[in-house]
């Protein structure tokens, strides 16, 4: 059984939902608020991600890059680490998207055109 806690947005007291069924749950996921000059880094990628059911309302990640572990679709941070600034991927907490109810996950913006067909 996993546990949440809830915190209402404006007023109210956080409170605690345990569940049972948790197998019937497909995500769960915190309200993100795109910060002022998202996406003028190639490191920062709005996805959306579709849902089995779900296809014509899709949600937005904020995140630098997204990969499955143990059958959950985990999203990072991209950011360069000191002292010599080398790329790193930071886990961001509390979201979570089972793997087999995703569709797809897909840039905002669209696929960047870097790729060909090598003939």
């Amino acid at each position: 059984m996993a546990t949440f806690i809830i915190y209402p947005k404006g007023e109210g007291d956080s409170f605690e939902v345990k569940l049972e069924r948790f197998h019937a749950i497909a995500a769960i996921f915190p309200e993100q608020v795109r910060p002022k000059g998202w996406g003028a880094s190639e490191k920062d990628i709005a996805y959306q991600v579709f849902l089995k059911g779900h296809t014509a309302k899709p949600f937005t990640i904020l995140a630098g890059k997204w990969k499955i572990v143990e059958g959950l679709v985990q999203f990072f941070q991209l950011i360069d680490k000191q002292p010599h600034f080398e790329p790193a991927s930071d886990p961001i907490p509390q979201i979570y998207v089972v793997a087999s109810e995703v569709v797809g996950i897909v840039p905002e913006d669209g696929l960047p055109r870097r790729w060909y067909v090598d003939r």
